[in-house]
């Protein structure tokens, strides 16, 4: 299921808008909005769209989480991760655990072989402290 929530723009100038509207959902679900960050951090006045892919933010909500932790730092132009670094392949098996799902389950591939769902990644089980 992907739920598009308009107007979710941290780099642009508009008032930022709460998740109150999707708060009855998040007993249901995992909403997890992740951001590329856009600009170079060193430099977000070059030509072209010039994404920094290196470092980006996520917020988790819903399936159990509670609000309130932040997990990780990263350097004072955001550009690299510091402490805590979390993989993408992490970021998917907590939000598996999260639903329920056990991330180190296996599935049949089209050839018959057990595939892991999520390959290396650990849940981030911080984020329920």
């Amino acid at each position: 299921m992907f739920l598009t929530y308009s107007n979710w723009n941290p780099s642009s100038n508009r008032k930022k808008r709460s998740l109150e509207p999707l708060e009855f959902l998040l007993c249901l679900l995992c909403l997890v909005p992740i951001e590329e960050t856009v600009w170079r951090p060193t430099d977000g006045r070059s030509c072209g769209r010039d994404h920094w892919s290196t470092l980006f933010p996520a917020v988790i909500a819903g399936a159990g989480i509670p609000g309130g932790n932040l997990i990780g730092k990263s350097d004072k132009d955001a550009a690299y991760a510091l402490e805590r670094v979390i993989s993408p392949e992490d970021l998917t098996a907590t939000v598996y655990h999260a639903l329920g799902i056990d991330p180190e389950m296996r599935v049949l591939d089209v050839q018959n072989r057990p595939t892991p769902i999520v390959d290396g990644g650990r849940p981030v089980f911080e984020l329920w402290n």
